[in-house]
């Protein structure tokens, strides 16, 4: 006698894998929640009356999220059973006022000082690049990553400029470029031309920062020791000691 096909009883699939009743774990949920009993139940947190059907004994009973999050809230962190919103005497005008927070000593906004009062954070940044002197507006995010640049370019090569003083023990102060540019007027101290503000390295009138007394010979990375110069001319003089006698505009 050929067998009868056997299906499930809430979605009426077929059964397959030695299962008697329901075709998977979801079915079988399902079963159990439509056989619990609806029940009325008060709020743990508010009291509300809350009708529904608690088919597992051990889930806690709430009236919606809010009274929820509050009694994850308050009672696992030690705070006092009250209504959400928790409100609190201000020590000063005695007045209650509704607070999240967990100090006993705290001020109603009316009491706060204005330093403490909440300020607005700013969305955007604006400022001028400290190696590239160009403008530039970031978001508060980017400019917690760039610093005081326009980019992350920026701050490698400046930070790498650093980092080469270190190793010699040679660095005292940070060299911002725009400012050894405008006080030596925008020209090269070695050859005296004009530097092209608008170029970048590799081209050979881009604007460097040239030590006039070489790291490698003893010099200080700080502004004193700094010149402006063509990055020909830069890469021409190396570690070695211009012959126009640059050492001269260090006395004094």
């Amino acid at each position: 006698m050929p067998r009868v096909a056997q299906t499930c009883a809430i979605c009426d699939a077929p059964l397959s894998g030695g299962r008697r009743k329901y075709c998977s774990d979801q079915c079988s949920r399902k079963s159990e929640y439509r056989n619990t009993p609806t029940t009325t139940e008060p709020c743990e947190w508010c009291g509300k009356a809350v009708t529904g059907k608690r088919y597992k004994p051990s889930r806690r009973w709430f009236c919606g999220r809010k009274c929820q999050m509050a009694y994850k809230v308050c009672v696992t962190d030690g705070m006092p059973t009250k209504p959400w919103p928790r409100s609190q005497p201000c020590v000063e005008c005695g007045e209650q006022y509704p607070t999240k927070s967990k100090h006993a000593n705290a001020r109603c906004p009316a009491c706060r000082p204005e330093s403490r009062q909440p300020s607005r954070r700013l969305r955007f940044i604006a400022g001028r690049c400290r190696r590239c002197d160009q403008p530039f507006v970031l978001d508060r995010q980017q400019a917690m990553a760039f610093g005081s640049y326009c980019s992350s370019r920026c701050g490698s090569a400046d930070g790498k400029d650093r980092r080469r003083a270190r190793k010699r023990a040679a660095y005292v102060a940070d060299v911002w470029r725009p400012r050894i540019f405008k006080r030596d007027g925008y020209r090269c101290q070695i050859c005296g031309g004009k530097l092209a503000m608008d170029k970048r390295a590799p081209d050979p009138m881009s604007p460097s920062i040239d030590h006039i007394i070489p790291l490698a010979r003893g010099g200080n990375h700080e502004p004193a020791n700094c010149q402006a110069a063509h990055f020909l001319c830069n890469a021409r003089k190396s570690d070695r000691e211009s012959p126009r006698g640059d050492q001269l505009m260090l006395v004094g």
